[in-house]
């Protein structure tokens, strides 16, 4: 039961360790680039935009109060 804890939280640590690595090498990449920084924050922007629009059409008939 122990050892079943121990491996568990090891396989945690290895996730983590693992997509911070990935996360600090895709900044490298991006830094190298200014062209592709540029590009990536833009599509990251539309789309997030995009989705508080809809999100914010589509919900409002919801939660519209009628009297």
């Amino acid at each position: 039961m122990l050892t079943k804890d121990l491996s568990a939280n090891s396989a945690g640590k290895f996730l983590v360790e693992s997509l911070f690595r990935d996360f600090r090498f895709a900044l490298r990449g991006l830094g190298r680039d200014r062209r592709l920084a540029l590009a990536a924050i833009f599509a990251l922007s539309l789309g997030i935009g995009a989705m508080t629009v809809m999100s914010a059409l589509f919900t409002a008939p919801a939660f519209h109060i009628r009297e």
